[in-house]
């Protein structure tokens, strides 16, 4: 049944060879009782077909979920993706391996407009992966390659990173060449090898523990974790050194078991030696597999021989297949690993401090991008909050399940602890190995992605599910529910929204609101926009990310390429709230066409970054009830304003009306609990007041707390008046203006809340004080008609207060 080219006599010792097979039979069936078996009914899903059968259907879920995730991610957007295809594209275009440039080289490269060379920054990487995609996209020309290869200046040159997760400008003009036809070459390039590390995870996983539910379940949650799901859909080596770190410790757990078979020995060796020509990251694999030849040497899986020429094989293909390499690399650098020169490009000393804190400080980093992180680390793109979350419950459930589980075993008969550390000691050092490997990198490069860790899934995931499997038996596949959903739903609402791309129309839509607004000296021009919401409910804790995005229509181009900002004005003092300049739908303004429509969608929620919300709040931002308008302004280099022109050609700012944030939950809990003290023309009611100060010691002022509730569309000039009088009914002081920085131009049905400070004269005299409100047109000065229990002039009555000598 076994064959060993070395001592075929070897296996007639049939007492020592049952017995050991009988140790790891031992070890899946305990592993088979706590991970849910065939006699659990809720898994009959997974019996009802062929587990082979199931793992396609697993695999082809993959393949629609990256394939979105991929639709969804602009062409070089995902992670490092542009420098990884220049290294195939260079070895196409030249025929010869690219040399570490130093940051003088990329300098140069810049400055004389060479953005290939600028951005060829992967040469420290082994050839392999780049290999195999230069014979993939080699039947294209990629003429067009420069195109797609304009940099996100206010990235790189402006410091601009707020809205701006596009580290490049994307052309709406259809594509001169094939170069997009070669990036979705080498997509699913990586997609197809992403697969064969799924398959090989789910085999591991299958020998490991003899339990097809187990198997199935690490399968879909590897398969489900978002960041995996996009990166094996970009063009990225690490597809290519996770699939054959996957296959060496599947083949290590092969020969664990079940000994040295026909040429796993030729195997073994030519995926360590890949793996040495992939990325030098993935070479922990050497670690694990002379682990699993020892064990299996210790248990008589295999005999001396068959780990000697196991080792031989590695040692003779590594040199053969991958020598070349770093010997090139000890002639070129002086070390094999060009340890010096790959830091001279990418040592921390070059990381900017919002990407590098210390490997402490990069530690959630690290944690969150491995799950859940599209783009790059200038301005990554992270999941909802609530999804980190719910990864730290499944991984503190994980560890639970294994303190459970490691009593268990413990507490079994000795006998079988050969077969079950064997197994367990090849997933723990699988899944540690790769984290050993990032810690080394990280103090040296400035390499923080999660994504480093995934040549480790192959052990991680079935660790676990093991832990899940002890706590929750047969309901194990349940806790990849989270998994799923979120990598199903985040193109659409983690991915787009922060590519946002521009879309062309036919004309102005009639729900827009023209302008004809361009930049003087050139054709952009904003021809309209559509209106936002008149109000966003702000109520106890609704934060300033609930705020709508913008969307404006464009034509023309300008050959300056300007920047468009946009900033959050408060109507009431002028405030700049904050505000965010980007490339309308990430296009360069100087590509756009005279004779197209664009629509383009402006996030605006990082304008309001800088408030701070407290309970009850928002601080450092007057917008509690405040009026929102949105200004905005064309820039060219970071500070330089562009003029703007109506069709009057006289200068003019653009100032839109925006949101008001309200408080609804305060004013709608004031409104429930009182009752109505005036009514003023049918327009708007006034709640029972609050005279804030029943005595007031000179030199203080008089507040007022008022809530109104606003019935209908009231005239755009409309102004609140709060007068004071003396006993003797003669005016002493006033307070007028609109609600709070609310125009009455902003007002909807529905009550606001309202603080009104009256300035009292110095020499007021001592005595009592009425306090009267009304509303008053600005145009005619005509008073609204007013209802209340006591009136004066149109201004009703609200109540007193004492000024003490």
């Amino acid at each position: 049944m076994f064959y060993s080219p070395v001592n075929a006599t070897y296996y007639r010792n049939s007492h020592r060879r049952t017995r050991q097979v009988d140790l790891s039979r031992r070890f899946s069936e305990i592993v088979r009782q706590n991970v849910g078996a065939a006699r659990q009914p809720s898994l009959r899903v997974w019996y009802k077909m062929r587990p082979n059968t199931v793992a396609a259907a697993i695999l082809g879920l993959f393949v629609v979920l990256a394939l979105g995730v991929a639709a969804a991610v602009p062409l070089f957007e995902a992670s490092d993706e542009a420098a990884h295809f220049l290294y195939a594209h260079g070895l196409v275009s030249t025929g010869v391996l690219p040399n570490i440039p130093t940051r003088d080289d990329l300098d140069d490269a810049a400055a004389r407009g060479d953005v290939v060379a600028q951005w060829s920054i992967e040469s420290h990487q082994p050839p392999l992966y780049y290999a195999l995609g230069a014979l993939l996209i080699s039947p294209t020309t990629r003429s067009d390659i420069a195109d797609y290869l304009r940099s996100n200046d206010l990235i790189f040159t402006w410091g601009r990173r707020d809205g701006n997760s596009n580290q490049w400008l994307h052309s709406p003009a259809q594509p001169s060449g094939d170069t997009h036809v070669a990036i979705w070459t080498l997509r699913l390039f990586s997609l197809t090898l992403a697969c064969g590390t799924l398959w090989c995870i789910f085999r591991a996983a299958f020998l490991a523990t003899g339990s097809t539910p187990f198997a199935l379940t690490v399968m879909l949650t590897t398969a489900c974790i978002p960041t995996f799901a996009a990166i094996s859909a970009s063009v990225n080596n690490d597809n290519l050194v996770t699939m054959l770190c996957s296959a060496a410790i599947y083949w290590t757990l092969r020969v664990l078991r079940f000994g040295l078979r026909k040429y796993d020995w030729a195997v073994i060796a030519f995926i360590v030696s890949a793996i040495a020509l992939t990325k030098f990251t993935g070479i922990w694999v050497v670690a694990v597999v002379a682990l699993g030849l020892w064990l299996a040497l210790r248990d008589g899986k295999i005999t001396r021989q068959d780990a000697l020429i196991v080792v031989g094989a590695i040692a003779i293909g590594t040199v053969f297949n991958a020598g070349w390499w770093y010997a090139r690399n000890w002639e070129l650098y002086g070390d094999p690993l060009a340890v010096q020169a790959t830091q001279a490009l990418w040592g921390r000393t070059f990381a900017v401090a919002s990407e590098s804190g210390g490997l402490v400080a990069e530690i959630p980093r690290i944690w969150q991008s491995f799950w859940l992180m599209i783009g790059h680390l200038h301005e990554p793109v992270w999941g909802p909050a609530w999804f980190y979350v719910a990864a730290v419950v499944l991984c503190v459930l994980a560890g639970v399940g294994w303190i459970s589980f490691t009593l268990y075993l413990a507490s079994l008969p000795q006998e079988t602890a050969s077969a079950k550390n064997a197994t367990i000691w090849i997933l723990v050092f699988a899944a540690l190995l790769p984290v050993g490997m990032l810690i080394y990198g990280t103090r040296m490069v400035d390499i923080s992605y999660g994504r480093l860790l995934f040549p480790g899934l192959v052990g991680i995931v079935p660790l676990l599910v093991l832990g899940w499997s002890r706590l929750f038996g047969r309901f194990m596949t349940i806790l990849t529910v989270p998994l799923v959903i979120v990598t199903a739903v985040m193109p659409y609402t983690v991915i787009r929204p922060a590519y946002p791309t521009l879309e062309q129309v036919d004309a102005l839509p009639e729900t827009a609101i023209p302008l004809n607004i361009r930049v003087a000296d050139s054709t952009l021009t904003v021809l309209g926009y559509e209106p936002m919401p008149r109000t966003i409910a702000q109520g106890f804790g609704q934060l300033p990310d609930a705020a709508p995005p913008l969307t404006l229509y464009l034509t023309g181009n300008d050959p300056r390429n300007p920047a468009l900002t946009v900033a959050w004005l408060s109507a009431r003092l002028g405030q700049n709230l904050g505000q965010v300049t980007m490339y309308p739908g990430m296009a360069p303004t100087d590509a756009l066409s005279d004779s197209i429509i664009y629509r383009a969608t402006i996030p605006t929620a990082p304008l309001l970054s800088t408030c701070v919300y407290d309970s009850f709040a928002f601080q450092n931002c007057d917008i509690r009830t405040g009026r929102i308008r949105l200004e905005l302004k064309w820039q060219t280099d970071g500070s330089t304003i562009l003029n703007t022109t109506g069709t009057d050609e006289q200068n003019r700012s653009i100032l839109l009306p925006g949101p008001t944030f309200g408080d609804d939950l305060l004013a709608s809990y004031t409104v429930s609990n009182n009752r109505i003290a005036a009514s003023f023309g049918g327009i708007v009611e006034l709640y029972t007041p609050l005279v804030m100060s029943e005595y007031v010691l000179l030199p203080n002022d008089a507040h007022v707390n008022l809530v109104w509730d606003i019935l209908a569309a009231p005239p755009s000039d409309l102004t609140l008046t709060v007068q004071i009088f003396n006993s003797e009914g003669a005016f002493v002081a006033n307070a007028d203006g609109d609600i709070d920085g609310y125009p009455a131009e902003a007002w909807v049905e529905g009550a606001v809340t309202d603080e009104r400070i009256i300035s009292l004269p110095d020499d007021l005299a001592p005595g009592t004080y009425t306090v009267a409100v009304g509303w008053y047109t600005r145009d005619d000065l005509a008073r609204l008609p007013v209802t209340a229990e006591a009136v004066r002039d149109n201004l009703a009555i609200i109540g007193t207060f004492e000024v003490l000598p």
